[in-house]
């Protein structure tokens, strides 16, 4: 996971890093969203930032997968966010992390502040069907939580990025 390429949609290039918005709430909280694919990012604005993670992946939870199939980074990390938030471990087994660490009514922005704090630097997974507004919600959304997890490579514009000159066909 760290040495591959993301991206990041946005209305402009004006700033030397992505920083998290912590006002808004989106599916998976306040994040820096990443996707893999460059016409997803496209669908965000003019200017895409071509980035790559440069942290241990041990240090996130995919939101999709049991409390089980996380890395023991990850499941103790929710086990001492849970404590303080109250999260129901009863079945931690059977359902998706995404609902034990960010159930229906929760404050996301606490949650993943939390996690940030105990080292989670990313979540990631797909969207119900609810949240899903077409193309630029499709495959799996990389919700970065902690900035200096990411490291910028380029700021560049759709056309220029899959252009046959470009990727060299």
């Amino acid at each position: 996971m760290n040495s591959e390429i993301y991206y990041h949609g946005s209305e402009g290039a004006t700033y030397p890093s992505l920083r998290i918005n912590w006002s808004i709430d989106n599916p998976f909280g306040p994040a820096i969203y990443l996707t893999r694919e460059p016409i997803v990012a496209n669908c965000y604005g003019g200017a895409i930032y071509v980035v790559e993670f440069i942290r241990n992946s041990n240090f996130t939870i995919n939101l999709n997968g049991s409390f089980r199939s996380q890395t023991v980074e990850a499941r103790e990390a929710i086990l001492r966010i849970g404590k303080e938030l109250g999260f129901n471990f009863d079945s931690a087994g059977k359902v998706q992390a995404r609902g034990l660490i960010h159930p229906f009514e929760c404050n996301t922005a606490e949650v993943n502040r939390l996690l940030a704090d105990q080292g989670i630097w990313m979540v990631y997974g797909t969207l119900s069907g609810m949240e899903c507004s077409g193309l630029r919600d499709r495959g799996i959304q990389y919700a970065v939580i902690d900035e200096s997890a990411i490291k910028i490579k380029q700021v560049t514009n759709y056309y220029d990025l899959v252009s046959p000159a470009s990727t060299g066909r």
